[in-house]
């Protein structure tokens, strides 16, 4: 009887507390709902005060509204928001994570900038908190702290649309930076179709291709951090929706989702890669020469590697390749692994062709890009003087060449500049610090010496390793 004398008093009280709440609940508004703010300036007048490459304070008393298009939601973006109006984007660097809960896709801001500053990285235009300097000693963007978050950025209405601008590969340009994109008709290369977005296991960023059906492309890249890092890009054609990014010179996609992708259709034959039509290094040097600066679309080369990474005397991201008569530096866009006699076989379609005080070379190009074909037959080096090296220098440029009984002169040891001279003339010989052999004590006597032809504004030879000397 106690027992449930207390259970009916437990009973009592409980029906007294229910009725007490109105079990019709109100929803709260929207976040952001109320907020009445009008705009008086855009993204474009934003990214307008900013000159690449600077930092610059924004002092004017404006308010922009714009959306958000990308969030650090799948880890594909870090500490970052890309926010868009109808003039540009812009991304917001943030010193926080899971930004997502508070500005998610789709929600409405309002920026009052005033007290922040502008920068880019490699580019790319970004908003931040003031600049402070990284640990190589370099001034960069500072983040905005979270305490100074509702101070500059008014959060406003979720589920705002996001419409994609759509464009295809050839029609990007510096307008379309920080905007969402979509590209339509476009697949991943044969290398890089079936393959994970990026390096999930060591946690790597990695560059994929992606290409339209007229061989026109672009990086995709992806974090080894994205949820979506270990799954495999699609092998088949379809649509991409992504934000369209820069870093240097390299024109570069981040997709938010997997759902950004939907490449279901069948692939497209775009004539690239292995079976593209062959450009001999001499007809890329002569395009260069008559005023192209980047490669044309469809187009590989292919040579024997005639640098010596191993050896170190060459920068870890360029080799030299040699085709018959003729040779170029490509530069890669990270360090590569191709060996001394390696045949090789590079995609160069729409690479950039330009000159590094003097000397010419294909450049940022993707790892990805380049074939081995298995061991090659190295070229015989070019027996000549040093004034017919000078005289021909500029065809001759990045091939072999030889120097018989000549002398080394102007240091104790290879390292750095010294000239070597054979009674025709004197020319450098050069020796990066890095290289194995650059601690080496110069030979005294008269010597043949073989290396690769090179120019650092003067024209200068390179030795591969000590087997170049005789």
């Amino acid at each position: 009887m106690k027992y449930f004398k207390l259970l009916s008093v437990a009973f009592f009280f409980t029906l007294i507390g229910s009725a007490c709440v109105d079990l019709e609940f109100d929803a709260p508004p929207p976040e952001g709902e109320e907020v009445q703010l009008t705009p008086n300036a855009t993204i474009a007048d934003l990214r307008a005060l900013h000159t690449i490459g600077q930092f610059e304070e924004v002092t004017q008393d404006w308010i922009i509204e714009a959306v958000v298009i990308a969030d650090d939601r799948s880890g594909n973006f870090y500490r970052t928001i890309v926010v868009q109006d109808e003039t540009g984007g812009i991304d917001l660097r943030i010193n926080a994570t899971e930004l997502y809960n508070d500005y998610p896709i789709g929600r409405k801001v309002y920026i009052k900038p005033q007290g922040l500053w502008l920068g880019d990285y490699n580019g790319q235009y970004q908003l931040g908190g003031g600049t402070t300097i990284d640990n190589n000693g370099n001034e960069v963007l500072a983040f905005i702290e979270p305490v100074l978050l509702d101070d500059y950025i008014i959060k406003g209405p979720r589920n705002q649309p996001v419409t994609p601008r759509k464009r295809t590969i050839s029609e990007l340009t510096p307008a379309d930076l920080s905007t969402l994109i979509q590209l339509d008709s476009v697949q991943f290369t044969t290398d890089d179709a079936g393959q994970p977005f990026a390096d999930a296991v060591n946690r790597i960023s990695v560059n994929r291709m992606i290409e339209d059906c007229n061989g026109n492309t672009i990086i995709l890249r992806s974090s080894g951090y994205a949820e979506f890092a270990s799954d495999s890009t699609p092998t088949g054609n379809g649509s991409l929706t992504a934000v369209f990014s820069i870093y240097r010179d390299d024109l570069q996609l981040y997709i938010r989702e997997l759902d950004d992708v939907a490449m279901t259709t069948e692939r497209c034959d775009t004539g690239t890669g292995s079976g593209s039509n062959q450009l001999s290094i001499e007809e890329v040097r002569n395009l260069f020469a008559s005023g192209a600066s980047a490669a044309p679309d469809d187009k590989y080369i292919r040579g024997v590697v005639i640098s010596d990474r191993a050896n170190g005397n060459i920068h870890p991201q360029n080799l030299v390749l040699q085709d018959g008569d003729y040779g170029i530096v490509v530069r890669f866009t990270e360090a590569h692994s191709f060996n001394l006699g390696e045949e090789l076989e590079v995609d160069i379609s729409g690479m950039q062709l330009n000159e590094f005080n003097g000397l010419l070379q294909v450049n940022n190009v993707f790892l990805d890009r380049a074939t081995s074909k298995g061991m090659g037959t190295l070229p015989t080096p070019r027996v000549a003087t040093v004034a017919e090296i000078l005289t021909n220098a500029e065809n001759w440029e990045s091939t072999l060449v030889k120097v018989e009984n000549c002398t080394l002169s102007g240091g104790a040891t290879f390292s750095g500049n010294r000239t070597l001279s054979d009674g025709t003339g004197n020319i450098i010989i050069y020796t990066r610090s890095a290289a194995t052999f650059a601690n080496e004590p110069l030979p005294t006597g008269a010597v043949n010496v073989t290396g690769i032809l090179a120019q650092f504004n003067d024209y200068e030879i390179t030795i591969r390793n000590l087997g170049d000397i005789e």
